[in-house]
């Protein structure tokens, strides 16, 4: 082995209820039609949770965690690593990137869906071979392709609310997207975790006239009003249908509704909740929940608009950067409560048993610890 090498570590997923592993893997083996990054930090998404605990499937083995940031370490021979806005990326910049690599060419990728390309790389989401270079967070460097959005990030922000940007800010960027504009709008958010209270600030801060915030949880609900929402309900209360109605529109029902829990009563509950002509957009649901009824007539007669979101496009990891950027260096205190316990590489099951029993915030895995 060349003694100037550097070897670095993995943490390797191997299904439900297993040990997890850590891996190591040297510089020397890096592919060279790869970009690739020095990991900095990883938050732990709901979904990773979703997978680990066995409630839905993944390959395996796997190195997971798609909410991560890093700085360029090596860049790519045959082609050129450039952000969003289409600049090209320098050794040692700080970046973030998105979830998905496509391949710009294929009927989803033209029609503006570039996450369910056809050729789709899925960071977090990729089987390991061993003495590959992992495509997923929780490892100290990342391999990206080609097709890989990603955007610069300052160093005013930390590490732990950067990484939000890859998953949960640009998630919530592209279901509001989605939903039309919301300047004037009077909006229902179904769930106050991590999504649901970025939400609340966002929908605010694009003009919304009114943000009522839908969690069963206390302290969630509580967090909701400081993130910016009016009111925030208890879905438990037997009345919640008939009190969001006559709040939004006097009576009429809210112009959208967007569902970040998963429930498939928060969706039953949209579906009373708003207003003829309304907009209901559905992103919690990554995992089976279990089916509900839906009544056909209701939607036609209501005319109401039903759309799924399902991760995000370059312009939503845009947006969701510049956004936490700007609301950090303005209010730090606010977002720091979305941020959990730090853990090392080699602590993933101890991040996970945290992660699972703290809903609301992320767990963050250092890679500097």
């Amino acid at each position: 082995m060349n003694p100037n090498s550097k070897t670095l570590k993995a943490a390797l997923f191997h299904g439900a209820g297993q040990p997890w592993t850590i891996i190591t893997i040297s510089d020397t083996n890096f592919n060279e039609d790869r970009a690739i990054i020095e990991t900095e930090a990883c938050t732990v998404c709901s979904s990773d949770i979703h997978t680990v605990m066995g409630r839905r499937g993944g390959p395996t083995p796997s190195v997971l965690g798609h909410e991560a940031i890093g700085r360029v370490w090596k860049l790519p021979d045959s082609w050129t690593l450039k952000d969003v806005e289409g600049r090209p990326c320098a050794i040692g910049q700080r970046l973030v990137w998105g979830v998905a690599a496509s391949c710009g060419e294929c009927l989803f990728c033209q029609n503006a869906i570039p996450q369910k390309c056809q050729r789709l790389v899925k960071y977090g989401h990729h089987r390991y071979t061993m003495g590959e270079t992992p495509r997923g967070g929780f490892s100290q460097c990342v391999e990206l392709v080609e097709g890989t959005p990603v955007v610069g990030l300052s160093d005013a922000i930390p590490a732990g609310m950067a990484c939000l940007a890859a998953c949960a800010g640009a998630t919530v960027a592209a279901t509001l997207r989605m939903a039309g504009g919301q300047k004037g709008q009077q909006i229902l958010v179904y769930g106050g975790g991590v999504l649901g209270a970025i939400a609340c600030r966002m929908a605010k801060s694009l003009g919304a006239d009114l943000v009522i915030c839908i969690e069963p949880d206390q302290l969630r609900r509580e967090r909701a009003l400081i993130f910016g929402a009016d009111h925030a309900m208890d879905p438990s209360d037997l009345s919640i249908d008939d009190k969001l109605k006559s709040i939004a529109h006097d009576g009429l029902g809210a112009d959208q509704a967007l569902e970040f829990s998963g429930s498939g009563t928060a969706f039953a509950s949209s579906m009373r909740s708003v207003r003829t002509g309304g907009m209901i957009v559905l992103a919690g649901a990554v995992f089976p929940a279990g089916s509900i009824e839906i009544e056909p007539e209701q939607i036609v007669r209501q005319m109401l608009t039903i759309r799924g979101v399902h991760n995000y496009s370059a312009i939503d990891l845009q947006s969701a950067t510049v956004f936490l950027e700007s609301e950090y260096r303005k209010f730090p205190e606010i977002w720091l409560m979305l941020a959990g316990e730090s853990f090392a590489i080699d602590e993933m099951e101890k991040a996970f048993a945290w992660a699972a029993k703290s809903p609301g915030v992320r767990a963050i895995i250092s890679m500097k610890k």
